[in-house]
């Protein structure tokens, strides 16, 4: 089974080979094409089907590839101008024949059987898989979506800067990861504190304390942000602030009788 955990040294060799000599504004098709299977470990000879479109992803020029195997299906983003790769993600073809259809519960429980793994050591293989230590994640999400005897792991974590989202079946075997760079460096030193957020956002509402104050830290879709509410004067405010640039992504207001 084909394993992302080389990515992103697959990536920048990828980079490196292919990108010498184009020009600095934009790479090739064929080069993304390239660019893309490298970084999901995928041969050329092993594509089935492969489209590229062009787009945008956070208002970066991007191509987007999609290719499928015979027992996968790809989808990955890179930038046009560098080749990075911006979010990339497979699906094994249908998994539920091979995980089993589970029922859901709220505490599915775990199995008896030795062959089928824990939730522990599914947060262990989706680790292993994306090359992050545990030191280095903050989960956000580990559920069984399926059953003690089926059960069907929702792992989602981030690392200092990159968001991922796994579904591991019961032997181990990964049938989904999504995964996006959220454009920062957590821990580099330019990311703005929770401390920090609060004061920037009352510092936009006169008169406003900590008091009128809600806030919490979020990863949405990869991207390090703040948001929160300030109820102030019969007034609501929401917001989003940018972590790794303090810059607010969001700011309204809503009078309230």
């Amino acid at each position: 089974m084909t394993s992302f955990s080389m990515k992103h040294a697959l990536t920048a060799l990828a980079a490196a080979v292919l990108l010498w000599g184009c020009s600095a504004n934009s790479i090739s098709e064929q080069d993304a094409r390239e660019i893309a299977m490298r970084s999901a470990g995928v041969e050329e000879n092993s594509v089935s089907a492969m489209s590229v479109e062009t787009g945008t992803l956070d208002e970066t020029e991007a191509y987007i590839i999609q290719f499928e195997t015979t027992d996968r299906s790809y989808q990955t983003i890179l930038s046009r101008t560098d080749g990075e790769v911006l979010r990339s993600s497979y699906q094994s073809k249908d998994p539920a024949s091979d995980a089993g259809e589970g029922t859901q519960g709220n505490d599915p429980g775990e199995s008896s059987d030795p062959s089928v793994i824990s939730l522990e050591e599914a947060k262990s293989i989706a680790l292993k898989d994306a090359g992050v230590s545990a030191a280095d994640a903050t989960f956000t999400k580990a559920k069984n979506d399926g059953s003690a005897s089926y059960p069907l792991y929702e792992i989602e974590f981030h690392s200092a800067s990159t968001y991922y989202e796994y579904e591991i079946g019961a032997d181990g075997t990964i049938y989904q990861l999504e995964q996006e760079s959220s454009g920062h460096q957590s821990g580099s030193g330019n990311e703005i504190s929770l401390a920090r957020a609060k004061q920037l956002a009352l510092a936009k509402v006169e008169g406003a304390t900590e008091s009128d104050i809600f806030i919490e830290e979020e990863w949405d879709d990869g991207m390090h942000l703040y948001e929160g509410e300030i109820y102030h004067d019969n007034v609501k405010y929401e917001f989003e602030i940018d972590a790794g640039s303090g810059s607010f992504l969001k700011w309204s207001m809503d009078y309230r009788d």
